[in-house]
């Protein structure tokens, strides 16, 4: 994976296209990104279940968040 060429957009990572003002840099970034990503992986380096947990925390604050914000009188 080291040194290997790979087209990546944002539209692969996020499964969405992005707004028609983003540059190609946005991709470029990703692509190092995932990139850095993949070599940890193959590495054994990238912790996957302490990234699943903080984001499944933040989500829930999300949520909570929300459901607080929705729920109080205007």
């Amino acid at each position: 994976m080291a040194g290997e060429n790979v087209a990546v957009t944002v539209a692969d990572v996020c499964g969405i296209n992005p707004p028609s003002g983003i540059s190609g840099s946005l991709t470029k970034v990703r692509k190092v990104k995932v990139l850095a990503v993949r070599q940890q992986l193959a590495e054994g380096k990238y912790d996957l279940s302490e990234r699943f947990s903080i984001a499944l925390d933040r989500l829930l604050e999300d949520i909570t968040e929300d459901n607080l914000r929705d729920q109080s009188p205007k």
